[in-house]
């Protein structure tokens, strides 16, 4: 799923490990490795979390053609 592109591009862009993430987050980095894998769709709870934990509004995470 393109949401666990997104997420990696983010995690990535801002030079973060999954646990940095998991820490921002409050979500395992096995959770997040299964989202990034496209193995789970985040709840619309784990999308704000992660929106907020990037500093991102949430649209900039939720939509694909949105910039980061």
């Amino acid at each position: 799923m393109w949401y666990g592109m997104r997420l990696q591009t983010l995690r990535e862009h801002s030079g973060l490990t999954r646990d940095d993430s998991s820490l921002r987050s409050g979500i395992s980095p096995s959770t997040l490795a299964k989202i990034e894998a496209g193995l789970t769709i985040p709840s619309i709870e784990m999308m704000i979390r992660l929106a907020n934990s990037f500093k991102v509004r949430l649209p900039s995470f939720c939509w694909k053609s949105a910039s980061l």
